[in-house]
């Protein structure tokens, strides 16, 4: 059993060396060579979205979620249609899902307000 205990510790201590190494920062002192490397946040543009769902099918992470909304009239007809809803816990932020749209209906917004930088590496 101290074994155990003894390989919980250890992975304890590492756990927390991983976190010393690391700062949070607020995204104003991100200078703006690294800010152009950041792809961004994906937010929906409802009025393009026709609801296709590929989005939704490319994600690598299954972060989007096709959502019901109220009937849409679409090409005269009117019919219940489904927008994706993002779960920016599970994105990973690739831009997938923007490269996918055919309508345009996702873009890539950068609206980070944290980075996480070296500890050492001071600006």
């Amino acid at each position: 059993m101290s074994r155990f205990f003894k390989s919980i510790k250890e992975l304890f201590n590492l756990l927390s060396v991983s976190r010393e190494e690391r700062v949070t920062e607020p995204i104003e002192k991100l200078v703006s060579e690294e800010l152009e490397r950041v792809r961004g946040v994906p937010r929906l543009i409802p009025e393009k979205c026709t609801g296709c769902s590929l989005c939704a099918m490319v994600c690598p992470t299954g972060a989007i979620q096709m959502v019901p909304t109220s009937n849409t009239p679409v090409a005269g007809k009117t019919r219940a249609a489904k927008i994706p809803v993002f779960n920016y816990g599970r994105c990973i932020y690739c831009a997938m899902c923007s490269q996918a749209c055919r309508f345009n209906a996702i873009e890539m917004r950068k609206e980070i307000l944290y980075y996480v930088r070296e500890k050492g590496s001071e600006e």
